[in-house]
């Protein structure tokens, strides 16, 4: 049977005649690929491209074969990384060890650099506008894809019928288009295929289930430094109750609390409708893909939007409502093909028909319609809250920076200035330290380090994030201290004295700068 999962890795497991010979099984090793056609006669002769364009589905081989007639595995998402933090690479060595900085990027550039070293190169990335700021380092490839649909609220899909396997992340219009529509009905009759305009009908048995076990009419998110509350009274009980879910979410910075809990409460506000689908008539070659857009109508289920506008199929006026196709589950029967993809390194990809050595299987295809995940405690991961990729945690490492003042810029010379820095979620730890040479100049006006924006965001508005300096003064032998500050614009680090109320760090403060005199300084700050 097999498993398919929007945005998800699903599963797949087949089973291998008992005659099966030894040489085969040996075949079906460790990340071979699985494809299933709708007929075996595309697999012989075929290209690398053109037997994975007819192939109606792929997936990864992690049970294989050569001691087991069954053999199993995932979905092609397996290979952007697991529920267990592996990541996957067809080139050594590439999982980002040292900072991934995306400074502004696009969501094509998001892209490129989320699948470099993955088996997938860029797709479809319209209607994604707008640029996103962060870094990543020591985390999978499907994290940092997970959270840039999350702050882009779009959606991703891997189309292995592309020349080269390719991820698309996009709006779900812009991925699996706006005309893609079923019509599933009990009443339905036959396939109708394009026959009446753009509604495909599939017989079948239908049954709905409805909780509220998730139901939220009012979220209060806790963020890093912030409370955010959204939503009010629910449309139960007469307007009387208030249903509110508290959600800690510590990585989400200040200034996204509350578009984040109205994310939440999106997702929470409105009962969950659990649809599913048994059709003998289901086949494997067309139809309804994961992803695909559905109009249901079964009145007697409470499946009728009373709202819309009616159409008319098999000349019967219906009004069914619109949801989505989140997975289904279909056997691989008599008649289908099955392909194995190895890849053997420099020997290029090898196809392999096994559908001669495959037991054809019998059931019903199920189609799981309009159900979104239950989010009750210990699930919220699901519905990920941080608005973009972050460093969950990386050593100390360096970066450029800049020595500027509000007059005359100062030049480094032969001077040095170096700049650590380490990620801790939301929180940035940034040390500065300089030192001036034989041709060091001062420069006048106000001393600032020009702080990379690739370091995080701002902090909250209309404060300050303080931290500490030090001075060395090489010809008196002794330090003066001080404090450094960022303010809300973040692009300035601020140095000042030990005075109260400050005075600005200058060349003549808290002493005349000269060849061997440092400055010194450290901060943690919240960073988005």
């Amino acid at each position: 049977m097999i498993t398919e999962r929007l945005q998800a890795t699903g599963s797949w497991d087949l089973t291998l005649r008992a005659d099966t010979p030894k040489r085969v099984r040996d075949l079906i090793e460790p990340f071979s690929m699985v494809a299933v056609f709708p007929t075996s006669r595309l697999i012989e002769g075929g290209t690398d491209s053109t037997l994975r364009a007819a192939a109606r589905w792929m997936g990864v081989v992690t049970s294989p074969g050569a001691q087991q007639l069954t053999i199993s595995g995932s979905g092609l998402a397996l290979l952007l990384g697991d529920d267990e933090g592996r990541s996957y690479h067809i080139a050594a060595s590439i999982l980002p060890t040292a900072a991934i900085e995306t400074d502004g990027y696009t969501a094509n550039q998001w892209l490129d650099a989320i699948l470099q070293g993955t088996y997938f190169s860029r797709g479809i990335t319209t209607s994604m506008a707008g640029t996103m700021h962060g870094s990543y380092q020591y985390v999978t490839p499907r994290e940092v894809l997970e959270a840039a649909t999350a702050y882009w609220d779009g959606e991703w899909r891997i189309d292995h019928r592309t020349s080269t396997m390719t991820l698309d992340m996009s709006t779900a219009t812009a991925i699996y288009g706006g005309i893609n529509f079923a019509l599933i009905s009990p009443k339905a009759q036959g396939r109708g295929l394009n026959k009446y305009g753009s509604y495909r009908g599939i017989t079948g048995a239908l049954s709905a289930a409805a909780d509220v076990q998730s139901y939220a009419s009012k979220v209060a998110l806790l963020g890093s430094s912030a409370a955010a509350v959204v939503g009010g009274a629910s449309s139960y009980c007469g307007g009387t109750l208030t249903v509110t879910r508290v959600i800690e979410a510590n990585d989400v910075p200040f200034d996204a609390a509350a578009d984040t809990a109205a994310a939440f409460l999106a997702r929470l506000d409105g009962q969950r409708n659990e649809i599913s689908i048994s059709s003998a008539e289901y086949d494997v070659s067309g139809k309804l893909d994961v992803g695909d857009g559905v109009y249901i109508f079964d009145p007697d289920n409470g499946l009728e939007d009373v709202t819309a506008s009616p159409i008319t199929y098999h000349g019967e006026i219906m009004r069914p409502i619109y949801v989505r196709c989140y997975g289904q589950t279909w056997p691989v029967r008599s008649g289908m093909g099955v392909g194995l993809r190895v890849d053997n390194g420099a020997s290029g990809i090898a196809w392999h028909d096994i559908t001669p050595y495959i037991m054809p299987e019998d059931g019903d295809a199920t189609i799981e319609i309009g159900a979104n995940q239950r989010y009750v405690s210990g699930d919220d991961l699901a519905l990920r809250t941080d608005l973009g990729p972050r460093l969950n945690w990386s050593a100390w490492q360096t970066t450029a920076i800049t020595w500027a003042s509000t007059g005359t810029q100062p030049v480094l010379g032969n001077g040095s200035l170096d700049c650590r820095f380490r990620r801790l979620g939301t929180s940035l730890d940034l040390t500065v330290s300089l030192t001036a040479g034989s041709t060091t100049t001062f420069g006048t006006g106000n001393y600032a380090f020009l702080l990379p924006a690739s370091l995080g965001g701002v902090g909250p508005v209309g404060s300050i994030q303080r931290g500490v300096a030090s001075y060395w003064d090489d010809s008196f032998g002794g330090w003066n201290y001080g404090s450094c500050y960022i303010d809300a614009g973040f692009g300035n680090l601020w140095l000042t004295d030990a005075a109260s109320p400050w005075n600005a760090a200058t060349y003549g403060n808290p002493f005349i700068f000269a060849v061997n005199d440092r400055m010194s300084v450290s901060i943690r700050a919240e960073v988005a």
